[in-house]
């Protein structure tokens, strides 16, 4: 049996099945009416393009604050380690994530050189606000701001299941109660404990066969 947990109470509900996709469909079907705010996240994506799409891919692919952001350099990148390493403007915390392929993407479009933003970098957060606020009112969007893809970021970490630690490092978060808090409205589907010892006997077998 399938149960979902809310992140923020603990509280665990049955989903009624023993089918991992039935199970999986219910859950979506719950998170997309609890979470609206994140679904109007992938709307913003698809509208904003016409207006800084890098910078929205950018912040939606690293989770980073609208500042640290635009603060970012192609000096920031290490193309050998395929890392991206900064310091927050806010905290001084270290963060570091690794490249993937949707952000390698998003890399190469931009100056190798220098500020990765130019034109962003150099208008205060303020503004930067103000013009994502004036393209969602335009494409219709609404409850979204660019700090709003942090938090996204952060839920979407947990619901896949990335280690708090990573997903720490990578928004550069000092205290795990800062985190959590961003992190809360995710729902995650909790297996059975059969299904944990299902899976540990099998690995178990495995073992034993090999050796």
């Amino acid at each position: 049996m399938f149960y979902m947990q809310d992140s923020a109470t603990g509280k665990q509900t049955s989903l009624r099945t023993k089918d991992e996709t039935e199970a999986k469909s219910l859950l979506n079907a719950r998170n997309e009416a609890q979470r609206q705010p994140v679904l109007n996240l992938h709307l913003a994506r698809a509208y904003l393009t016409a207006s800084d799409p890098a910078f929205v891919e950018r912040t939606w692919q690293t989770g980073a604050a609208q500042g640290d952001a635009a603060a970012l350099t192609a000096e920031h990148i290490d193309w050998q380690s395929r890392t991206i390493t900064y310091f927050r403007a806010k905290t001084g915390s270290r963060a570091q994530f690794t490249i993937s392929k949707a952000l390698d993407t998003v890399l190469q479009q931009l100056p190798t050189t220098g500020a990765l933003f130019p034109k962003l970098s150099a208008v205060s957060a303020n503004d930067r606000a103000s013009r994502f606020r004036r393209r969602c009112h335009r494409a219709g969007v609404t409850g979204v701001t660019l700090h709003s893809y942090r938090y996204a970021w952060a839920e979407r970490a947990k619901v896949v299941g990335m280690p708090e630690r990573f997903a720490q490092a990578a928004l550069g978060h000092n205290s795990k109660a800062i985190h959590r808090a961003y992190a809360k409205k995710a729902q995650i589907i909790v297996p059975s404990l059969e299904d944990y010892e299902t899976k540990a006997a099998a690995g178990n077998q495995m073992a034993t066969a090999m050796n």
